[in-house]
């Protein structure tokens, strides 16, 4: 589960387990589900200088008897960099390519190159994912003439804009909130995404 926190990255590690995350619903029967311990992993983002620890809440649903973990937005399920460094690497390389903005955004270009070999796998999906979100939204979905990693991108932008009519400053900033549309899984080896399975 991801939870829209609007703290910076460094606020959430300087908090640590004092972060006042708020008791999140059940994916799967919509009760409210108590706190269920933490957990620590690692995180790379611009502005913290190297690795850190991130502390991430687990919930518990009675009822469904599971827990689940709560991830603050900019945290990507099975990677180390936030969306915050990953969305705009994966915008620049279309512009500039991998090594260069490796070169620019300190990330090794194996690292970037995997990250975009992963995007392309998902582009389409990514896609139809940011379209849903849009007319789910009381919008319409979004005109898009590319198709593959440009249809992603103009796809992601359009949710993004029909959240911040609704939402306004709320909606947070753009990579934050795609990673918060597909549950943290941007860039995850998932044959489909939450919304996208029938």
């Amino acid at each position: 589960m991801v939870w829209p926190t609007p703290l910076s990255v460094e606020d959430y590690v300087r908090g640590g387990r004092e972060v006042l995350v708020p008791r999140l619903v059940c994916p799967d029967c919509g009760e409210v589900m108590t706190f269920w311990g933490w957990y620590e992993r690692y995180l790379r983002a611009h502005g913290l200088g190297s690795e850190c620890e991130v502390v991430v809440r687990r919930e518990r649903c009675r009822p469904c008897a599971r827990s689940h973990a709560v991830l603050p937005n900019f945290v990507t399920k099975g990677r180390l960099d936030s969306a915050e460094v990953i969305g705009p690497a994966l915008e620049e390389t279309q512009e500039h390519g991998v090594r260069p903005t490796a070169r620019r955004t300190g990330v090794p270009h194996t690292t970037l190159r995997s990250w975009l070999r992963r995007f392309e796998a998902r582009a389409e999906m990514l896609a139809v994912v940011f379209s849903r979100f849009c007319v789910a939204w009381g919008d319409l979905a979004p005109r898009i003439a590319e198709s593959g990693v440009p249809a992603a991108f103009a796809a992601a932008r359009a949710a993004w804009a029909t959240a911040r009519r609704r939402l306004g400053k709320g909606a947070g900033a753009l990579w934050r909130f795609a990673n918060s549309v597909v549950g943290a899984e941007l860039l995850t080896t998932n044959t489909d995404l939450p919304s996208t399975a029938s």
